[in-house]
């Protein structure tokens, strides 16, 4: 990286053998190749990332102080994504088009309904599990607006919104829909049925109702 740019991502894991090595590269700017036993020079522009919190790091041991403040000159923050939702809607168009670019898709976007449960999760895997979700939406989706009944269980559940203009009938029927979908093999024999039909406490004409229903058979 001699006259350019390393990146260090998470750099607050690095054990504390490596932070004195690196801590050392930076104040002189010298390090030792791997299997070399002599010593180079390099100078090098340094930006380092980390998902933790360095100064509770430093105050439980396990960062170094002095390579923190090293590291630390133009500190920039990144909220992570529950705390800036309004740049939701951008990123999942974002990812819509790289994924419909990368997948040969043409998936045009979301519905007001999804967009919103989407917008109430709190996505604790941050833009690596948005980017996760919107590579599944585009895989499983079948029309080219990804619906409310398209995103995964449990960011529904753990949403809370998407529903507030539906009957308590159409949540529950939506829901039935998630668990039997789940269930229903794909090309399921006779017997699989029965037994899911027993599994789940019902008479096989009520499970074949429901599979009708919900386009499932």
């Amino acid at each position: 990286a001699e006259g350019g740019t390393l990146f260090l991502d998470e750099v607050g894991n690095l054990p504390a053998e490596v932070q004195q090595k690196l801590l050392r590269a930076l104040q002189t700017k010298c390090y030792r190749p791997t299997g070399c036993t002599r010593e180079r020079k390099a100078d090098v522009r340094i930006v380092a990332a980390t998902n933790r919190n360095l100064l509770d790091e430093v105050a439980a041991g396990r960062f170094r102080e002095d390579l923190y403040y090293r590291l630390n000159i133009i500190p920039i923050e990144l909220p992570p994504l529950r705390k800036r939702k309004e740049d939701l809607p951008a990123l999942i168009e974002y990812y819509i088009a790289y994924y419909n670019q990368k997948l040969g898709k043409s998936m045009r976007g979301v519905s007001p309904e999804a967009l919103q449960t989407l917008t109430s999760y709190d996505w604790p895997g941050n833009v690596r599990e948005m980017k996760n979700i919107i590579e599944y939406l585009e895989n499983i989706a079948e029309g080219e607006i990804i619906q409310l009944s398209d995103l995964p269980d449990h960011i529904v559940m753990r949403s809370g919104k998407g529903f507030e203009d539906w009957s308590l009938d159409e949540i529950v029927e939506d829901y039935e829909k998630r668990v039997l979908s789940s269930m229903v093999k794909k090309g399921a024999t006779l017997e699989e049925k029965n037994q899911l039909a027993e599994n789940l406490k019902i008479s096989r004409a009520t499970l074949y109702r429901k599979l009708k229903k919900y386009d499932l058979l």
